[in-house]
């Protein structure tokens, strides 16, 4: 016999959700770090934005990563870009890491995208949307609260 309530008390995409998040938990460092730093760019990212920020992530070899996590199927590769091949593993990967270090990893994407905004449309919009997720509250010396 079905326990109805028991099965209305659980929702599929929760549990989805935290198998996911269980999996990432799993991944090495780097590609944890890779995934997370993917995930602030949403569901997906240019190569061409990726090679700007490859340095800034911490993990020097990000496109190997990226292509070790294609390999798990978590994110797909194509010709120009990388993406999620599901939105519940971007958002499994946005909640991964803690709130403080998606902040440390944005506001490194906006470091090493700022001197390339003004002369790409697409990164200006990145790093404008970059910007306003940061915020300025969240910044706290006075010179790097001005580009807030």
């Amino acid at each position: 016999e079905w326990d109805e309530e028991l099965i209305e008390s659980r929702t599929i995409s929760d549990g989805v959700a935290e198998i996911l998040t269980r999996k990432l938990l799993r991944l090495s460092k780097d590609q944890l770090s890779g995934i997370a730093m993917l995930s602030c760019f949403g569901s997906e990212v240019s190569l061409e934005v990726l090679a700007l920020v490859k340095s800034s992530s911490g993990n020097s070899d990000i496109m190997n990563t990226l292509d070790c996590l294609a390999q798990a199927r978590l994110v797909e590769r194509s010709d120009e870009k990388y993406c999620f091949v599901h939105d519940m593993i971007l958002h499994a990967a946005q909640g991964a890491v803690d709130e403080n270090e998606r902040m440390i990893i944005m506001k490194e994407l906006l470091q090493a995208l700022l001197p390339h905004g003004y002369s790409d449309d697409t990164i200006l919009f990145i790093v404008v949307d970059l910007i306003s997720r940061v915020g300025a509250d969240r910044v706290h010396d006075s010179e790097s609260r001005l580009l807030y």
